[in-house]
């Protein structure tokens, strides 16, 4: 049995890792099996999300700590909606590329069965 979510938003621990989203957490551990397989399945997208937000992060840290300026800090509100936003944009190219391969799959099959079928 898996470990239940905290109830606290500012407590990520608590046995069950989740993801910061929307001003929220969410935990696969107490989803539902339709929640669980999205996230499953929109894990190519949370890693490059992860990995270019990640690498612009590092940059845009170096770039400010060369100036002299300060780093600048964000609570965990903000940050789970700035995550909400790019978790969005990439799954949508992820799903954008997905559905471009099945229509090009789709449009293969049907000129074969015309041409089976003329």
């Amino acid at each position: 049995m898996t470990p239940h979510a905290p109830a606290d938003f500012s407590d990520p621990g608590g046995g069950c890792h989740g993801l910061p989203l929307a001003g929220r957490w969410i935990h696969l551990c107490d989803a539902t099996a339709l929640m669980k397989f999205l996230g499953t399945v929109d894990i190519v997208g949370l890693f490059l999300y992860v990995t270019i937000t990640m690498l612009y992060t590092v940059l845009a840290l170096l770039v400010l700590q060369i100036t002299g300026w300060n780093v600048p800090q964000i609570n965990l509100y903000v940050f789970s909606w700035l995550v909400a936003i790019g978790f969005l944009v990439y799954t949508s190219l992820q799903w954008m590329l997905v559905g471009s391969c099945v229509e090009s799959v789709a449009r293969c099959f049907a000129k074969r069965w015309k041409r089976h079928n003329a």
